[in-house]
């Protein structure tokens, strides 16, 4: 059975919004601050604020930006030919291209709430990307990757000053995307050379590891400002501790929201 065959967009949207419901009614019991209008908001695609776990509401941006692309991605493998899927892969970087060579500040619609034309055609070609790619285990291609898109990243690092990658984030610019490539290009090469085992099950759940990574930097934000120390130990001490914090918060989020969410859907 293909890979697209097993593509369910609403089912899948569905167990992304009940995973962040119920973090926050999580959350909102732990601190006994109980507000309806942040515990309804994940369940609408709105947002995820969690009082004192300020990075889930920050990282949240990701949920509706999916939900529409991957929407989009099954309505358009259904009704569009493949011809016309392929011209949309190779206009899309040159859409990208023009954008950054002519300093293009023209503001486009948005999709959808919160949700820029730039960061979701980006993510809607990521989605095709993956179906055109998932089969392909030839290991040059993606060393290959790797490295254009590590030039292509210094490029920008060397000509420009005060380069933040975070900056080209929103709106999706070129520089962020080249970066993107690079980890895509990381990871699979590595999925063809390193296989351990823990390594395929945080790629799994890469989504319950990403939100306890967000629960565990809030929790360090808490302590680390009276940790004076010099600043490299504390950024081994850090860095530590919102690991094993994020591995553990992780390993239960696998365990226990698969299980809510299947009798919920069922």
């Amino acid at each position: 059975m293909s890979i697209y065959s097993k593509l369910n967009p609403l089912k899948q949207i569905l167990k992304l919004a009940l995973l962040f419901f119920f973090t926050v009614v999580i959350c909102q019991t732990i601190y006994l601050n109980f507000d309806l209008k942040n515990l309804i908001a994940p369940l609408i695609l709105a947002n995820a604020k969690v009082p004192h776990i300020r990075l889930i509401e920050g990282s949240y941006w990701f949920v509706p930006v999916y939900a529409v692309s991957i929407l989009w991605a099954k309505i358009m493998l259904d009704y569009l030919k493949p011809v016309v899927i392929n011209f949309f892969m190779y206009l899309v970087p040159l859409f990208y291209l023009y954008l950054y060579f002519t300093h293009s500040t023209y503001n486009y619609p948005a999709v959808f709430k919160g949700v820029s034309c730039q960061l979701f055609l980006f993510h809607l070609w990521l989605i095709f990307l993956g179906f055109k790619t998932y089969k392909i285990n030839k290991k040059h291609i993606w060393i290959g990757l790797s490295i254009f898109g590590i030039v292509g990243t210094l490029a920008f690092i060397f000509n420009e000053t005060n380069f933040y990658l975070q900056t080209y984030k929103f709106p999706t610019s070129l520089p962020y995307i080249i970066a993107t490539m690079i980890s895509i290009g990381i990871t699979m090469t590595l999925k063809q050379t390193v296989k351990p085992s823990y390594l395929t099950y945080l790629g799994e759940n890469a989504i319950s590891f990403y939100l306890a990574q967000c629960i565990s930097s809030s929790i360090l934000f808490t302590f680390v400002r009276i940790i004076n120390i010099n600043w490299i130990y504390k950024l081994a001490i850090c860095f530590s501790l919102n690991f094993f914090i994020a591995m553990i918060i992780g390993f239960l989020i696998t365990k226990l929201a698969p299980k809510i969410t299947s009798i919920i859907i069922k």
